[in-house]
């Protein structure tokens, strides 16, 4: 079912969020299925980051027609990287999504809703999330505001306990890249 969930989120292009539990493969499923889907994946982690780190950092640039100083954004190197490669379809993978600091969060919300980084509208990224269950991160686990929240509804709770439900996740990914896989071959 979270396979399922997971393949619509990408065919539609819509932003997602999984939640699970920490060493549970999430990180390498999200890799994969954007891989399947032909996406250069770009991973930050936010609970390591400022929210300068998603929206630019300000800067003082010469305004070449008039000679005087004015204020632009340097946008980070990873959104610089999209941007440069327009020709180019990547994931932008927000690990550690429910640690972010409230700031960080807040500064999400223009790249989660409008794709928009440092001002500036991207076309060439979906945005994906992963976090782990409070549980599990006593003290370092934020609430989502309720309009970022909502941006990835539904959430996809990953909860599983046994190994055989992980192996069968594996596997399913596998056959359908595989059938995608001949389908493109056959055309």
């Amino acid at each position: 079912r979270n396979i399922k969930r997971l393949l619509m989120k990408f065919d539609a292009e819509e932003p997602f969020f999984i939640i699970g539990e920490a060493g549970w493969a999430k990180t390498s499923i999200i890799k994969n299925m954007a891989k399947r889907f032909k996406r250069r994946v770009i991973t930050v982690y936010l609970d390591k980051i400022e929210a300068t780190d998603l929206s630019g950092i300000p800067c003082a640039v010469e305004n070449k027609k008039t000679g005087r100083a004015a204020q632009q954004l340097l946008l980070p190197e990873w959104a610089q990287y999209m941007l440069d490669n327009p020709d180019k379809e990547f994931l932008l993978f927000l690990d550690e999504m429910n640690q972010a600091a409230p700031d960080v969060m807040n500064a999400l919300m223009p790249i989660v809703k409008d794709n928009k980084i440092g001002g500036l509208v991207f076309k060439n990224f979906m945005v994906g999330a992963a976090g782990n269950f409070e549980r599990e991160n006593t003290g370092g686990i934020s609430e989502l505001s309720k309009p970022l929240e909502s941006r990835f509804k539904p959430i996809i709770i990953w909860e599983t306990n046994t190994e055989a439900s992980w192996k069968a996740a594996f596997k399913y990914i596998r056959k359908k890249y595989e059938n995608r896989k001949e389908k493109k071959d056959e055309r």
